[in-house]
């Protein structure tokens, strides 16, 4: 069997292969979420500090005021900077 995981099925997907390591034939893994292990790297508390204080509690904190673009909006704005959101090629070439 050939087995395929995207972020958190990638935990589903390691799963499956411990517990069946003679069935699988290959494992694919994308994107797995291994932003917890960071801590433990070297430089790495930092960037869990950011990516946690930066990203994932503004863009909660939207989804609590009620906000549901302001989560993606956060989100674009961790990623691509100031006007994140306007920085998609898609969202800009679907404008008039």
């Amino acid at each position: 069997m050939h087995v395929v995981g995207v972020s958190y099925g990638a935990y589903t997907a390691l799963e499956v292969r411990f517990a069946s390591r003679k069935c699988v034939r290959t494992l694919t893994l994308v994107e797995p979420p291994l932003i917890r292990w960071l801590p433990e790297l070297p430089g790495g508390a930092a960037l869990f500090d950011e990516f946690y204080g930066g990203m994932w509690q503004a863009t909660g904190k939207a989804f609590e005021r009620g906000d549901p673009m302001g989560a993606p909006r956060d989100l674009a704005r961790f990623l691509r900077g100031s006007g994140g959101m306007d920085k998609d090629p898609l969202r800009s070439s679907a404008r008039p």
